[in-house]
Order: C-alpha cells, then structure tokens, then sequence
C-alpha cells in the first residue's frame, strides 16, 4: 500500500511540476541542421603533455602518451590513462578514466574520446558532464562541435545533484531523451523523443522540447522554467 501511495504522490507532485513547465510553452519549428564554427584558441596558447611515458612513431606521425596524460591546451586540460595524437589529423584519442576538464569549467568524464587538439570537435563514449551550474547530462555517446554544440544519444539530463551515499539512486527529476542536443551558442538545450521522470516514475512522454541551458539560470539569478514544443 505504502508503495502505491508514493508512486501516486509522485504521479501527483511531477504532474504539477510539469503542468506548471508547459505552462509557458509556446510553439517552436522542428530543428534545422546547425553550422557551428569553433571558437579559435588563444594566441600564443602552447600544448603542455605530461605522462610517464611517451613514444614517437615518424613513420606514422604519432605520439602516444601512457600512464598519468595530462594535457593542458587553451585553458582546456585532459586527464586519462592513454593518450595518442595523429600529428597528421591533429587528433587526440584518449581512452581509460578519460576526464576533460573545458575552459568553462564544465567536467566531461568518459571511457573513450576522440577529439581534435583545439577540443573543438570529437566523438565521445559512455560519459557524464557536469556543469558549473551543477546541471547533469549523460548518455552513451555523443558528439560535439565547434567547442559549443553538444549531441547526446540515449542521454539523461537533470538539474539535481546525484546524491553521495546512493549516486544511483533516481534524482528528484530527469528527462531522458534519445536525442538531446546542448546549444552553447543559443543557450538553448533541445530533447527529442523523451520521457519526464519524477523520482523515478515516468509521467509523460514528450516528442520535442527546448529549455534554457544551465548558463541563463546563473544570468538571471532565477530561471522561470519556460519550454518550447512540437
């Protein structure tokens, strides 16, 4: 009984929230593919490696650094286990407790990415981000460009921090999305194809929507929850 009394409270509770979200919804057009140009890097900037080993492949153009990679680029600085840099491709392949620390201070911690030097444009996997605002993304993959438009697949976004005894335990809210797209550019973070969760219970299915990003509720001091649909 107890069980079923808190599903229905929560049912009770994230249908308010939620009525009270579309409240300020307004129409918006499907979305259009996005041409992003990365923001250049400093000048002067200088690429710093640290690691216990490095090897130097002429042949095929690569350093591959082992144990304890630290790079420091442009006010962004990478952190893993391995990393290898195509001098040819200016890519940087990274693998093993991967964390990528953007000069924004967002944290990006994943098993495997595949970026370029200016950490513009990559592939990542099975990663978590978290915000200077303390908002939270995950998802299995995802892929960013120009350093400010981030594409998330099968991903969960949420406002609330994880909880430090059970980090595994449902937040108080989240959306999961087979898609989310994260717009740095227009502030803008755009779920498709997604589920509003409310302690772990499922209220609604949602096609399409947009919120603002983490960084309009540090502007303003206090973010209205306002969402554009489809």
């Amino acid at each position: 009984m107890r069980s079923h009394r808190q599903a229905g409270l929560a049912r009770l509770y994230g249908a308010t929230a939620l009525a009270c979200l579309f409240a300020c919804a307004v129409p918006t057009a499907p979305a259009l593919a996005q041409q992003i140009t990365a923001k250049p890097v400093p000048s002067g900037s200088q690429m710093l490696l640290a690691a216990d080993t490095l090897v130097y492949d002429n042949d095929k153009h690569t350093v591959t650094a082992v144990g304890g990679v630290q790079i420091d680029y442009g006010g962004n600085k990478l952190v893993a286990q391995r990393v290898v840099y195509n001098r040819d491709t200016k890519r940087l392949v990274a693998s093993g407790a991967v964390e990528l620390i953007n000069s924004d201070g967002t944290k990006v911690n994943s098993d495997h990415i595949d970026i370029t030097d200016d950490f513009a444009d990559g592939f990542l996997n099975a990663l978590r981000v978290e915000t200077i605002d303390k908002a939270y993304f995950a998802a299995e993959s995802a892929e960013r460009m120009g350093g400010v438009l981030t594409t998330f697949h099968n991903g969960v976004y949420t406002a609330c921090e994880p909880c430090e005894d059970k980090p595994d335990k449902a937040p108080t809210w989240r959306v999961k999305a087979r898609k989310i797209i994260w717009n740095g550019e227009k502030k803008t973070v755009r779920f498709e194809n997604s589920n509003f969760e409310f302690f772990g219970f499922p209220l609604a299915y949602l096609p399409a929507f947009e919120i603002a990003d983490p960084t309009v509720k540090r502007k303003s001091g206090f973010l209205i929850p306002g969402i554009v649909y489809n």
